[in-house]
């Protein structure tokens, strides 16, 4: 579906654009979906700068693209980002705005909520936000995992000020999209009722798996922010004890030295390559030559790169999680999850590595239901289409 090429679109990120585009999490069209808009501002909370034009401007489309970043007000100065004592920061960025838009975009529910509330106010258009975590738990984790008594504290009037920010924005929004389904139970619990489930977009670009043969050694893939407690794949480290495969672990976080370290006291290490960083469009074209993908995580929602992992058709083993399942992964016939143990991973990842139909089998489940489910240009024009019906209300 094309749009109405004369409509111009503001999103407004709570991120830095620079450092989305250094962890290679670039996708097409991914703030101009289905290539509904014909202009595309986009506004990053940044405290950096400037932001690589080119390298962002793919996530557009064929939009003329702006870039406008604004430094983040600091929390203390503003005694917890206080409505009030932020009045003179929203002014100005609100005249750094280039030009009306039609409708506003945001995604997450951070300053960027308070400013697009007021960006609303200003121009009288519609204002449609994406919510990708459920972030009361994670503020939890850290509050809980926080030894220090006046750390514990600030992190807990943080996480009341942030939810307080989240409501506040729900409350000014004419659409929300939940990007996972456990998302939506969190939405509804900030008292908005009716969230629209669209899965998060993916890239277009994954290449599909064509032969279910095994590499020599069979090769093993993790992708993923590595991160303590949420997403270390620890016990997939320790399961390569006794396996003749090789495993390549993509990505990053503040959990990286200590993965290393246990593939060193594991005696993995010459199994185990580890690459901080690999553009996403590399690894979505190369993940088709992988035999097995694997997955350790602790969160609500569901990871990119195992839906990528889906559409590549690639047999998939991750953990189960007993406390409170994600959705999508109960009742699965399309991948393995097995208990979070060294050991059960292990079994699994060998059952695998010694039977080509169960590989080939769950592969094409994998795929068929990604491409149900998660198809990215199915997503966009999901997305398209609520731009659309609001656009004619206005």
């Amino acid at each position: 579906m094309m749009g109405n090429k004369k409509k111009r679109l503001l999103v407004i990120i709570p991120d830095d654009l620079n450092k989305l585009v250094a962890k290679g999490e670039i996708t097409k069209r991914y703030y101009n979906p289905d290539d509904y808009f014909k202009e595309v501002e986009i506004v990053s909370l940044s405290d950096k700068g400037p932001i690589d034009h080119d390298r962002v401007k793919t996530t557009v489309g064929s939009a003329d693209l702006s870039l406008t970043a604004i430094r983040r007000p600091h929390a203390i100065s503003t005694l917890g980002w206080n409505r009030y004592l932020l009045g003179n920061w929203i002014s100005r960025a609100l005249d750094q705005i280039k030009a009306r838009p039609d409708l506003i975009r945001i995604y997450g529910l951070h300053l960027n909520g308070l400013l697009a509330v007021e960006s609303k106010k200003r121009f009288n258009v519609p204002l449609v936000a994406s919510v990708h975590e459920v972030g009361d738990w994670y503020k939890k984790l850290e509050i809980r995992a926080c030894r220090d008594p006046l750390k514990k504290t600030l992190l807990y009037l943080y996480s009341l000020r942030t939810r307080q920010i989240a409501e506040q924005t729900l409350r000014r929004c004419d659409e929300v999209i939940c990007v996972y389904h456990s998302i939506c139970n969190y939405v509804r619990r900030l008292s908005y009722n009716k969230p629209r489930l669209i899965y998060n977009a993916v890239s277009e670009d994954v290449r599909v798996k064509k032969s279910y043969g095994l590499n020599s050694p069979p090769r093993l893939l993790n992708v993923g922010r590595q991160t303590p407690g949420i997403k270390e794949p620890t016990n997939i480290l320790r399961a390569m004890e006794g396996l003749d495969v090789k495993l390549d672990i993509i990505g990053d976080g503040p959990a990286h030295r200590q993965l290393v370290r246990i593939a060193d006291k594991a005696g993995v290490t010459d199994k185990v390559n580890f690459i901080s960083f690999q553009p996403n469009e590399q690894i979505v074209q190369s993940m088709q030559h992988y035999d097995i993908y694997v997955y350790q995580y602790n969160n609500w929602e569901i990871s990119k790169s195992v839906l990528e992992a889906m559409l590549c058709g690639l047999p998939i083993v991750l953990n189960q999680k007993e406390d409170y399942p994600v959705r999508e992964f109960l009742s699965a016939d399309y991948l393995l999850a097995v208990p979070n143990s060294p050991a059960d991973f292990r079994a699994s990842i060998q059952r695998l590595l010694e039977d080509g139909n169960l590989r080939e089998k769950l592969g094409n489940k994998a795929r068929n239901f990604a491409r149900k489910n998660y198809d990215p240009k199915v997503m966009e024009k999901k997305v398209a289409s609520i731009y659309s019906s609001l656009l004619g209300r206005h």
